[in-house]
């Protein structure tokens, strides 16, 4: 797509982006900005986690009423189209599974409660019922939190009682292998999601040691 706004308007664009509060108001910015730097209609749903005609509507609407018609929301909100009952087996679902994006949750939507949504009407539902898009925690697949907790008190203990000249050394195994790496998904607000890392034992061990 060849650029469309001019060099003053991109700008002004970035700098009302930074200042924007409102996710959505500042994800259509962005998209504008996207699109006039050269990105496809679908390079940008996939980064803005909407789809492809959104995208567009947006585009369409910005060259027909502006900078301001493009932040309007001169629209009458919709009845929920989950039931209490739906929302609280969807919001169980997810704190059960892992998604990375909204479009994976649309179609189990459709398939179990045969409900139609586009992906971001998918988002402003999953904001609404306290969900947020961010990285899962790795955690150590064999930790134990009694035993973690132990070792603390031990080591507090040891640092008490240990003499002035003496060090406190620090020694494990480096294992060089595949493992869990941390991805975005849909975590509800202020949950963390954890993923176990790969507790293999059959490889290279590199001991390491540190004072």
């Amino acid at each position: 797509m060849n650029p469309f706004l001019s060099e003053k308007t991109r700008i002004e664009f970035k700098k009302a982006h930074k200042k924007e509060p409102h996710r959505r108001h500042a994800d259509r910015i962005k998209a504008i900005l996207l699109l006039d730097s050269g990105w496809s209609y679908e390079e940008v749903a996939e980064a803005l986690l909407l789809d492809d005609q959104t995208i567009r509507n947006y585009e369409k609407l910005y060259k027909d009423k502006g900078f301001d018609g493009l932040l309007s929301d001169n629209y009458i909100g919709c009845v929920p189209k989950l039931t209490c009952e739906q929302e609280e087996q969807l919001k169980d679902h997810i704190r059960k599974n892992n998604y990375s994006a909204a479009k994976e949750i649309v179609e189990y939507v459709k398939q179990t409660f045969n409900k139609i949504y586009t992906p971001e009407g998918m988002v402003h539902t999953l904001d609404r019922l306290g969900f947020t898009y961010k990285k899962t925690t790795i955690v150590p697949g064999k930790a134990n939190p009694e035993k973690q907790k132990e070792f603390i008190e031990n080591y507090k203990q040891l640092k008490e009682e240990k003499a002035p000249g003496d060090k406190i050394l620090f020694m494990d195994g480096v294992h060089p292998q595949h493992n869990s790496t941390s991805a975005y998904c849909w975590i509800e607000k202020g949950k963390k999601k954890e993923i176990p890392s790969n507790t293999g034992r059959k490889r290279i061990n590199l001991n390491g040691l540190l004072t």
